[in-house]
């Protein structure tokens, strides 16, 4: 489960400051810094697991471009964890794309495997169809040397997909874990189980 943190939100950031505080002196401090710069293709009809359900089949070839970071700080008894994403996902069989993004902490408790999350876990963009009439409509000729309006649909890059806030998991069982008492403004993906959610299915335009 996954997923910069929402500046409008004072209450969120005061709980992020408290998930980042190192203790001083930082005794047993280590640091790791994993980046994944990477291009794939999943051909259609291959069993893959996004960020949101194990075993996705797509029905079409999918490019995915990774630009990940996951910075590990590790102390005696917790680590944290500081992960970013910009990862840009294209249906190949229609051209259409979104831009999955994520800035979040998590404080991983190793003696109890409790692990907070806190920040914006997705925000995904992709463009939409819209109307709009406004002064930047673009200028067609009207074949009788004169121009007229484009008023047919447009596209605009917006925000389709939207998780921000905080939860509990316990690292401790098997994977999938379960999200427990999500609290914050968004929670597009968290809201629902495990498996719920479908990238093959947002590949096609259907966001939550």
């Amino acid at each position: 489960m996954k997923r910069s943190v929402p500046t409008s939100s004072l209450q969120l950031f005061t709980i992020l400051a408290a998930v980042i505080t190192m203790p001083t002196p930082a005794v047993g401090q280590t640091v790791d810094v994993t980046r994944v710069n990477d291009e794939v293709v999943i051909p259609a009809g291959t069993e893959w697991n996004s960020p949101v359900r194990l075993g996705e089949v797509c029905g079409f070839d999918l490019s995915i471009k990774y630009d990940e970071v996951f910075e590990t700080t590790t102390f005696e008894a917790y680590e944290v964890w500081h992960i970013t994403i910009s990862d840009e996902y294209r249906n190949l069989s229609t051209g259409f794309r979104f831009l999955d993004t994520a800035d979040y902490f998590i404080r991983h408790d190793l003696a109890s495997g409790i692990a907070f999350h806190a920040g914006t876990f997705w925000i995904v963009y992709a463009r939409q169809r819209h109307q709009d009439h406004g002064d930047d409509d673009r200028l067609l000729s009207d074949g009788k040397g004169g121009e007229k309006r484009d008023a047919g649909p447009r596209t605009r890059l917006s925000q389709v997909v939207r998780d921000i806030g905080t939860f509990l998991q316990d690292w401790t069982g098997a994977y999938p874990w379960p999200v427990m008492d999500p609290t914050g403004p968004h929670h597009d993906v968290n809201s629902v189980p495990f498996g719920t959610r479908s990238y093959c299915g947002w590949a096609e335009g259907n966001f939550p």
